[in-house]
């Protein structure tokens, strides 16, 4: 029986490697190792491990960029102030005639000026309001009472008016019949006492005579008196002949009973 021999430890062959080999790892090697580059890398390179890029923060182009903008925006402030003193220097009357004035006198005139606009301003507000008050108080407290003198007046102006229209086209009659009660409707309602009382009235005569609820009624007599006394069913073609014959009638009175009143 032969002993057993120690078991001996494994011997270690250090390999050294050859220039070829050497040569073949630098081109092949892995290119984001900082030592297989052959690019020149900065202190924040090595510490990241990767290049710097054009981009990055150490980069002086973001920085120009910056400093590029912020000359750009101090020039439009800068313009824009100057666009808006030289608008100053011509409204306000005080530093028109002076064009050397500093810029801190030019902006306490300005104030002084506005003052005295707003001053101004409210005086004649105040001024306005006892005109109006004085105006007010001489008129009559119930107003101006629609006479049967006015009443006539404006039915004589409408009539006139009719018959000139007539004249030359006799068929503004058929629409004079229709208009007429709106005509005497208005001269009841509306009062021309003031400004006022005038947009309130005839606002009211627009909702209580002119809508189409009481529009109906008034249109239906009307066209009821107009087939019942005028030939325009039966000999239509004498209707220009009618038209001209009343509104000359009419006309007739109407001077007449200007004549008597004189």
């Amino acid at each position: 029986i032969l002993p057993k021999s120690p078991r001996s430890s494994p011997v270690l062959v250090k390999r050294t490697p050859s220039p070829t080999s050497s040569v073949e790892m630098g081109s092949f090697g892995d290119p984001v190792s900082p030592f297989s580059s052959s690019m020149p890398l900065s202190p924040s390179a090595l510490v990241n491990g990767t290049p710097d890029s054009p981009g990055s923060g150490d980069s002086p182009f973001p920085r120009e960029h910056r400093r590029a903008a912020h000359l750009s925006a101090e020039q439009k402030r800068r313009c824009n102030l100057k666009t808006g003193f030289d608008m100053l220097q011509q409204l306000v009357p005080s530093i028109s005639q002076n064009p050397k004035v500093s810029k801190a006198t030019m902006l306490q005139k300005t104030a002084e000026y506005c003052k005295k606009l707003k001053s101004e301003r409210s005086q004649m507000h105040k001024e306005a309001a006892i005109l109006k008050q004085e105006i007010d108080s001489q008129l009559p407290e119930t107003g101006v009472p629609v006479t049967r003198q006015r009443k006539d007046m404006m039915k004589d102006i409408f009539d006139e008016y009719v018959r000139s229209r007539t004249v030359e086209n006799s068929k503004f009659w058929i629409f004079s019949m229709l208009m007429s009660s709106l005509c005497e409707s208005y001269c009841s309602t509306v009062s021309t006492s003031s400004m006022e009382e005038l947009c309130r009235t005839t606002l009211t005569w627009l909702d209580q005579s002119c809508s189409l609820v009481n529009l109906r009624p008034s249109v239906l007599n009307a066209l009821r008196q107009l087939s019942t006394s005028t030939p325009i069913l039966t000999e239509p073609q004498r209707m220009k002949e009618h038209a001209l014959q009343v509104v000359s009638r009419k006309g007739k009175v109407q001077r007449s009973s200007n004549m008597s009143a004189r």
